[in-house]
């Protein structure tokens, strides 16, 4: 099973104009699926 220690998010910053801030994003911050395609989660 993958957790959030063996496979850390990835985060996406996106910072806008300067002096405006910044937005980050990452993907299924909380995913928790036994029978993923891709494998079992558990964030």
């Amino acid at each position: 099973m993958r957790t959030s220690q063996i496979h850390p998010l990835q985060i996406a910053r996106l910072c806008p104009d300067a002096g405006i801030g910044r937005i980050e994003i990452t993907f299924c911050p909380g995913k928790v699926q036994a029978g993923a395609m891709t494998g079992s989660w558990n964030r």
